[in-house]
């Protein structure tokens, strides 16, 4: 069962950083924000749209997002950190 779960179970790792390669729909001149966008879509704020508009204040440089390794004996803790930003944009 571990080898079963080692092989195709874990999450992949992802070196890279997600970058925006798409312009939004918009609204009277305006782009409309990741969370507006998904709750358009299907009607309700699902833990993706809040994600996405998690995202979306970081892209925007309103918040900051921190990752925070931990390292124990054998095994590596990853957790992230959301910090306000003092100059937004």
């Amino acid at each position: 069962m571990f080898n079963l779960w080692y092989k195709r179970g874990r999450d992949p790792k992802i070196r890279e950083a997600v970058a925006v390669m798409y312009e939004p729909p918009k609204f009277s001149g305006e782009p409309l924000t990741p969370a507006e966008i998904g709750a358009l879509v299907d009607e309700k704020m699902d833990p993706r749209d809040i994600t996405s508009a998690i995202v979306g204040l970081a892209d925007k440089g309103y918040i900051k997002i921190e990752e925070i390794k931990k390292d124990w004996l054998i095994f590596d803790s990853t957790d992230s950190a959301l910090l306000e930003s003092r100059n937004p944009g």
